[in-house]
């Protein structure tokens, strides 16, 4: 028997907010995530994209919050885009409950943040570069943070946030539920999530790296001079909604300006714009005034819109990971979608390690690897330096030769005087030393101002 959203012992509030977001079945992983997270234990969770994680811990959130006053919780996502959708979602789903949120991220203005935690949210979404500038402003309630959720955790490890992270964990109570979530599962998650999480349920769904049944995958062999013209060919007379992913913010304007002057309605979305522009783009693609939207991998994740049907990777990414993210824009929620890949011969190496990727998951897969041991492996196998190394390398620093040359020092009497540089009024240089230069001095300056003297003498002759 299929399970509802009632069988969690949810509040009336709460399951009604659920039924008018279409919220009625549970998918995979919120069956799995919801009932140990209301029962207070850490959680690791790994599902594909589009599998419906955010609804897997905002719904549990929720319910604590209304039961607690004091507490507050702490999402953290790798991108601005992802972190305001989350706070959407709440807002949605947390509707009649009186719990404030707050939204932190960069682009943003910081008064208008301020003021926003004057008003003590208890639900707080962001990105870590801003989250850690208001802990550093002491502005940030550190100590009512209760429930911490780290959102596509692989993703913020590979941008290079570790560091923040790590300063973030360090700084909240020790007295805290977690949940790090991920559409990959790989060893810096688990060994971070063996540091700081206490015994966590590790759920997997299905590896990330999986790529979705109802995804139909094509590829278009083509030139790099022609790219243009067959992407035109693929979009041409198509108004559902599609998703052109480009590698550089130059590639969006240019595949975006080109498809414009073929009378496509059609706009870009990259880093380089602003966070104004970038709301209001995705707000407009959501609400259909426009059909085709470029992109770089800033929309590969966190970009929740169900309609997406086609999505074409008119240049490939960097790496191999982020394919899968791409493509899993579209077929969300069991719905069926098509993802096509435009290959000219510079792409083929790339896309032959993409397929390489892809594979090995699949027979990993296959071979079926328990998460929950390697978890315990790598908890146990910390790597520290060893004792041996720091003395060898103490020894080599006594070995070192100390001994200085001193310079000889020439006596009072036979130093040296400093040279004087002079230059005389045709621009000649002259260097003089020691007690020398003086005399020449006062002597080049008494030529000088009889050499102007003779000058206005003669002028004066001249006039009368």
């Amino acid at each position: 028997m299929q399970k509802t959203f009632n069988n969690f012992g949810l509040s009336k509030k709460l399951v009604l907010n659920l039924k008018e977001q279409d919220f009625i079945i549970p998918t995979e992983i919120q069956q799995s995530a919801i009932e140990p997270f209301l029962e207070g234990s850490d959680i690791i969770a790994c599902a594909k994209t589009g599998s419906g994680k955010t609804a897997a811990y905002l719904i549990p959130i929720i319910e604590m919050l209304s039961k607690e006053e004091d507490s507050c919780a702490l999402v953290v996502a790798p991108t601005r885009e992802l972190a305001q959708q989350i706070s959407q979602v709440f807002i949605s789903l947390a509707k009649n409950f009186n719990i404030k949120p707050a939204l932190l991220t960069g682009g943003k203005m910081m008064q208008a943040q301020l003021r926003r935690l004057k008003q003590n949210p208890r639900f707080i979404s962001g990105t870590p570069g801003r989250i850690n500038d208001h802990i550093a402003r002491k502005t940030f309630p550190l100590e009512k943070i209760k429930y911490i959720v780290w959102d596509e955790t692989d993703r913020m490890l590979e941008l290079g946030f570790f560091e923040q992270i790590e300063n973030i964990l360090n700084k909240l109570p020790k007295e805290k539920q977690s949940f790090m979530l991920s559409a990959t599962f790989n060893k810096r998650l688990i060994n971070l999530a063996s540091k700081y999480l206490i015994e966590p349920k590790i759920i997997s769904i299905s590896k990330g790296n999986e790529v979705p049944d109802l995804i139909k995958q094509e590829t278009v062999d083509t030139s790099g001079s022609y790219k243009l013209v067959e992407l035109e060919k693929i979009l041409k007379d198509k108004k559902e909604k599609i998703l052109v992913f480009c590698a550089t913010h130059a590639s969006t304007k240019e595949v975006c300006n080109y498809l414009r002057k073929k009378n496509m309605l059609v706009r870009f979305i990259n880093g380089a714009l602003k966070q104004k522009q970038r709301d209001k783009t995705i707000k407009d693609f959501k609400q259909g005034n426009f059909n085709i939207l470029c992109a770089t991998d800033l929309a590969a994740r966190g970009l929740d819109i169900d309609d997406i049907s086609l999505v074409v990777n008119y240049e490939l990414p960097l790496h191999a990971q982020e394919y899968i993210h791409r493509i899993g824009r579209t077929g969300r929620f069991n719905k069926k979608g098509k993802a096509i890949t435009l290959l000219a011969k510079a792409d083929k190496p790339l896309w032959k390690e993409i397929k390489t990727y892809l594979n090995s998951n699949n027979s990993q897969e296959q071979k079926g690897i328990d998460l929950e041991e390697e978890f315990n492996q790598l908890r146990q196998t910390k790597i520290k330096p060893s004792l041996p190394i720091k003395k060898e390398i103490k020894k080599t620093e006594i070995k070192l030769p100390q001994k200085i040359e001193k310079k000889p020092t020439l006596p009072k009497e036979e130093t040296k005087p400093i040279p004087l540089v002079q230059t005389d009024v045709w621009g000649f240089k002259k260097v003089y030393v020691g007690k020398v230069a003086k005399q020449e001095k006062q002597k080049k300056e008494i030529k000088k101002r009889k050499f102007i003297n003779k000058k206005i003498t003669k002028k004066f002759r001249r006039k009368r």
